[in-house]
């Protein structure tokens, strides 16, 4: 009986894994609005989060983040383990860049409310969410906060940060305002999240080498120079989607519904395309076909 368990511990991860997968694969800009769910404009989001505490799900954990008025961060994990950083809000995207955490890059992301949750989508595709433990004061005055990018310099007060967690009142210099990039963290966040059930999403230039995309859907997606080299993408649809450059060099295809997809100058060195459906593909300049 005993070595019974394992095994049964193993089935119900595996079954809350894919419950988690399953919930955040179905979430798109799209789908959110039909929920009711409302884009939050620059100035909702500094009146909403300058001085807040968040309870946020990202980087594949959940952490206390603390937005200080003056634009720094304070965080601390699930592990425990603490982080500083700084936050922004840019256009209408919310800006955050962790010194510890997702190797210290920083991600911008567009936030929808839904009644109390928040979710975060970098380039439409779900990229993380948020509950307010904590509300800010909801004031942007002052000086040496985040600003709202391309506009006056609206900013707010410096605030002590709440007890628990780790004093940022003065900006780290390690951080640099470089615009965001998908890192191995992020990519492996995002794929798995969403890649297996993620049509319409912008994925380019994003390096999915060696992923395991068995069956999935990513019709419509814009793939433009999308690493896939050896990628198994076997039974996927990937009808109408958009892999103008991509890298599937030694992909597996086998099976995989192409039609109308843009092809053209993709690298197919070495792919798998039997049974493959390639009716009104665009497969110019394409190698190794």
């Amino acid at each position: 009986m005993a070595s019974r368990y394992p095994r049964i511990l193993s089935a119900l991860l595996a079954f809350l894994i894919l419950t988690v997968v399953s919930s955040c694969a179905n979430k798109t800009p799209k789908k959110m609005e039909a929920m009711g769910a409302k884009k939050l404009k620059s100035e909702q989001l500094l009146g909403l989060l300058a001085g807040a505490t968040l309870e946020l799900e990202e980087y594949g954990g959940t952490a206390k983040v603390t937005l200080h008025e003056n634009g720094t961060i304070s965080a601390i994990n699930q592990r425990q383990i603490s982080s500083d950083g700084r936050w922004s809000v840019e256009g209408e995207e919310l800006c955050l860049q962790f010194r510890k955490w997702g190797e210290g890059d920083r991600l911008c992301c567009a936030v929808y409310q839904q009644d109390d949750s928040f979710v975060q989508f970098k380039d439409k595709v779900y990229a993380g969410s948020f509950t307010i433990l904590s509300p800010g004061n909801g004031q942007a005055v002052q000086s040496d906060g985040p600003t709202i990018s391309g506009q006056t310099d609206q900013q707010v007060s410096s605030k002590t940060s709440p007890a628990g967690l780790p004093d940022s009142s003065s900006a780290p210099s390690y951080i640099s305002p470089e615009p965001m990039r998908y890192t191995e963290t992020d990519t492996r966040f995002i794929l798995s999240k969403v890649a297996r059930d993620c049509p319409g999403c912008n994925l380019a230039g994003v390096d999915l080498s060696g992923a395991d995309l068995e069956g999935a859907n990513l019709s419509g997606a814009n793939l433009l120079k999308t690493v896939l080299h050896k990628a198994n993408l076997r039974r996927a649809d990937l009808s109408g989607t958009n892999l103008y450059g991509a890298d599937l060099r030694n992909a597996n295809l086998n099976g995989a519904d192409l039609s109308g997809a843009n092809l053209a100058e993709a690298d197919l060195t070495g792919a798998d395309l039997r049974d493959a459906k390639l009716q009104g593909a665009n497969l110019a300049g394409a190698k190794g076909r």
